[in-house]
């Protein structure tokens, strides 16, 4: 299986991280989001979408990434109209 990360920062900021068999690790998804991780499994269209973001983004007072539940809200969810802090997002190839 391969997919990709799309990593969203609070101002706005968009990076691609390709990636070739498994998900990547609790390291790979902690230093993206820059802490600790919680996860969020969404459903949209009828595909499985997961993402993460700084479980501790409240605690940290974290910036709001109010672009990235602008652009991706209706792919992850409702669910995320709080989010604090980087968000990432994996989309996994179909296969």
């Amino acid at each position: 299986m391969s997919g990709k990360l799309i990593i969203i920062t609070p101002d706005g900021a968009e990076r691609i991280l390709a990636y070739e068999g498994k998900s990547p690790g609790l390291e790979t998804l902690q230093m993206a989001v820059g802490g600790y991780i919680e996860r969020i499994t969404a459903y949209y269209k009828g595909k499985r979408y997961t993402a993460w973001v700084d479980e501790d983004g409240i605690p940290k007072n974290l910036e709001f990434n109010t672009a990235a539940v602008r652009k991706y809200l209706p792919m992850v969810g409702s669910s995320l109209t709080g989010v604090r802090g980087t968000l990432v997002i994996e989309v996994k190839d179909e296969v």
